[in-house]
Order: C-alpha cells, then structure tokens, then sequence
C-alpha cells in the first residue's frame, strides 16, 4: 500500500515523509511465491490491501493457483466507507480472474465470493465468528490473467499516437 507499506519515489519522498512520520512504509516486498499448497490445490493468497491491485492477485493465478484467499486487518479503517469498497473490490478481483475467493478479516467483511463476482456468504462487519460454505476451484485462466492490462495499454496507445499524428482540423 503505496505510503502506508512502502513510500514511492524513495530518493526523493523517503526523507520528508520520514521526517514527520518516523517508521512509516519500511516494509519490503517479499519475493517467493503468491501461492499456497492447500489439499492438494493451489491458493492464490493475498493479504490486506494487495486483494485490491490485479497484479498481486493475478502472480497467484499464473502461478496455478484454483481459487483465491484474502487475510486482512481493517482495524485501522475504523467505520469508514473502506470495509465495503474493500469487498467490492475482492468481488471485481474474483470476476477478472474467475476464480472463488474466501476473505477473513478481523473487522472488515469476512466473505465467500464466486467466480463470477456475488457474494455467497458474508459476516456483518465487527463480527466475531466462523463462516461456512463451500467453493468451486477452477483451473484455467481469463483473457485478463493471461494479459493483464497490456491490451488496454496497447490500445490506448495506439489511439493517443493516433491523435498526435492526425492534422489538425479547423472548423469556422
């Protein structure tokens, strides 16, 4: 989570930031694997905010991972509208990929969500307790695992070359 987990820019932000807020963004990425061996099966495993940004989930789905797991603390969003974006946003990770995925959090929305985006089941927020259900894990990949974002890029590319090249055109 950019200045929350790591300051971007650190040459030119890491001394300011650091200076009025001492310890903040010092983690480092890992670097071994996005995937868990759970039963036999491959768990696209995410923690926190990472549910949020399709790279993080999508290295666990190229690495084969069937089905998509989220752990999270949402302590610190307090009542704020981020709990439900936050589940919003697992829902649109889980339709991109196409894959189930199984949230628990502490104070956010534990969930199970399916391939296609719905929440099956969900705990009320600041809700202690255990949530059964079942998933499907399913193999494969969407054309958006495969890719990523790269046909938007490429197109969007071509269209602002597109318009740089064209002449100008005046109507009077």
């Amino acid at each position: 989570m950019p200045f929350g987990e790591y300051i971007p820019f650190p040459y030119l932000l890491d001394p300011l930031v650091h200076h009025f807020l001492p310890g903040l963004g010092t983690f480092t990425p890992g670097d071994g694997s996005s995937t868990l061996h759970v039963d036999g099966l491959r768990d696209g495993m995410t923690i926190c905010y990472e549910e949020s940004f399709s790279r993080d989930v999508r290295k666990g789905v190229v690495e084969g991972a069937t089905f998509l797991t989220n752990i999270s603390d949402y302590s610190w969003f307090g009542h704020s509208t981020a709990l439900p974006q936050s589940l919003q946003m697992a829902a649109m990770q889980s339709r991109e990929e196409e894959k189930p995925d199984i949230r628990a959090t502490n104070t956010g929305v534990t969930a199970i969500i399916s391939p296609t985006g719905r929440v099956q089941a969900q705990l009320p927020k600041f809700f202690s307790g255990a949530l059964d259900g079942k998933i499907t894990p399913r193999n494969g990949m969407t054309p958006f695992g495969m890719w990523g974002d790269w046909p938007f890029l490429i197109i969007s590319l071509l269209a602002l070359t597109g318009l740089a090249i064209r002449p100008a055109r005046w109507t009077g």
